[in-house]
């Protein structure tokens, strides 16, 4: 069963710094209308264009609430110097605060994880795709409150530490 969420307030949630492409991300989205919230730290105030979408620090406390603000949040997984994939925080912090994501295609995503695209996550090959991708899920509330519920179950059920730890001890038992 699909579990609405209404609570929103942006269609996007930014939670760190001008980091790789966030800038240009955001920047394309914001000019297209979307709405834009940005947290982290004071240096996206020089930017001028998106200085009015900083709304501040936030804190370990509030981390989650802010994030659920966003009906889609950017799972960028492009690091910061040269642009080579990794993984990082950004899935599991969307799963914890309870939100739809759009990542970077990555392939352990799949392969490690188990995702399956479309399904119980939504991911993207370059810029154009992920803004693509965003109005599209924007536009389609039902299908991404589906595969957000999908991905939400996805993450309890099979990727919680203490069920991934009982099958690494099951697996390597003589």
């Amino acid at each position: 069963s699909v579990i609405k969420k209404t609570n929103y307030k942006f269609d996007t949630v930014l939670i760190g710094g001008p980091i790789a492409a966030r800038v240009n991300v955001l920047r394309r989205l914001k000019n297209d209308g979307f709405t834009v919230a940005i947290y982290g730290p004071e240096t996206w105030k020089h930017i001028p264009d998106l200085r009015e979408n900083y709304l501040g620090f936030v804190s370990s406390e509030n981390f989650d609430q802010r994030l659920s603000e966003g009906r889609i949040i950017l799972s960028m997984l492009e690091d910061h110097i040269n642009g080579n994939l990794h993984m990082n925080t950004k899935i599991w912090e969307s799963a914890r605060a309870g939100c739809f994501t759009i990542a970077t295609n990555y392939q352990p995503l799949f392969c490690d994880y188990g995702f399956v695209d479309g399904t119980n996550i939504v991911t993207y090959e370059n810029e154009d795709d992920l803004h693509s991708k965003f109005k599209y899920y924007i536009e389609n509330e039902a299908l991404r409150e589906k595969i957000r519920n999908n991905f939400l179950r996805k993450v309890y059920n099979e990727l919680d530490y203490q069920i991934l730890y009982l099958d690494l001890f099951k697996s390597i038992q003589l």
